[in-house]
């Protein structure tokens, strides 16, 4: 056995013994008349879960089905109307999006209490409910949501090229954020700072050999999607960790690197992980508990066996 996966093999079974001691954890998520979803349940056994299929087959809808799970403070707002949202135009029904019935039932683990929290979309907003029960409030937790969308290319970020002629702010990542994706990547990094101006950031590295320093307009999209995986999660804790297609630009031995390093993280800092993927690589790298297989069929999508 490779020593890569004899360290899997290990902290597998350190999340699996570590799992009842999480003071929250989400269950289960059902979604119902959704995106071609009839009737849909997932339920989440390991602390670290990857979330596969073909194209189309609704993995980033249960990721982000997971993201309305929790009130998230003193963030953005993840309700399913913003997450979930439809066109609506003068032009008519013809160029509108039909919203549906849809719903989403959660099943939290939280501090000692087990309950569930349903999301259904009336006629004009989305509702929220505890299936009958009172004086319930929505669980709060730090949520960390992770799409392609948010690896910005450079060419859609060529304003930032400005931040060296204004007033920017400069925030250097600690050591403690950066460890992540020192284990991951090749390089010894000196430091690592964040650039800052009008709600953008970028990266800018000092690496020791060869001595040199370099913005992440010059970096591949695998270190970049690398250091800015670890400087955003590794502060975490007992947050819930939603990574979509977490392979792009990764090559295979570094994707298994990378779920090592999560699952390490997540046994360290209380974590629940769950990641999309379409690599084999990924779902292998978590133990068979912790693979969700999705397949669609003419009129629903269907939980397989991994």
């Amino acid at each position: 056995m490779s020593f890569i996966r004899h360290a899997l093999h290990q902290v597998w079974a350190q999340l699996t013994a570590k799992k009842p001691q999480l003071e929250q954890f989400l269950e289960e998520v059902q979604i119902r008349h959704l995106r071609g979803i009839r009737e849909l349940h997932v339920p989440f056994s390991y602390p670290v879960s990857v979330i596969a299929g073909p194209n189309g087959c609704g993995k980033s809808t249960v990721l982000f089905a997971c993201a309305g799970a929790y009130h998230v403070p003193g963030q953005r707002d993840y309700s399913p109307a913003v997450l979930f949202p439809n066109l609506s135009t003068p032009a008519g029904t013809h160029v509108s999006d039909d919203p549906g019935t849809p719903s989403f039932t959660y099943y939290f683990r939280d501090h000692g209490n087990k309950f569930g929290m349903v999301w259904q979309r009336g006629k004009s907003s989305w509702n929220r409910s505890f299936q009958g029960r009172k004086n319930v409030q929505q669980p709060q937790r730090e949520l960390y949501l992770r799409t392609l969308a948010n690896l910005t290319s450079p060419v859609e970020v060529r304003s930032i090229l400005q931040i060296g002629r204004k007033a920017y702010e400069q925030e250097p990542i600690s050591s403690e954020l950066l460890s992540f994706a020192q284990r991951i990547l090749p390089f010894r990094y000196r430091g690592l700072t964040s650039l800052q101006l009008k709600g953008k950031d970028l990266l800018f590295a000092e690496r020791e050999q060869p001595n040199t320093s370099y913005s992440e307009f010059h970096m591949s999209a695998g270190e970049r999607a690398i250091l800015r995986l670890s400087k955003d999660i590794s502060g975490l804790r007992h947050a819930l960790i939603l990574i979509d297609e977490i392979e792009a630009g990764l090559h295979p031995y570094t994707q298994q690197q990378v779920m090592l390093e999560l699952q390490r993280l997540a046994l360290r800092n209380n974590l629940q992980v769950l990641v999309t993927s379409h690599s084999p690589v990924v779902l292998e790298s978590v133990p068979v508990d912790g693979r969700i297989f999705l397949e669609r069929q003419q009129d629903n999508v269907v939980l397989q066996p991994a």
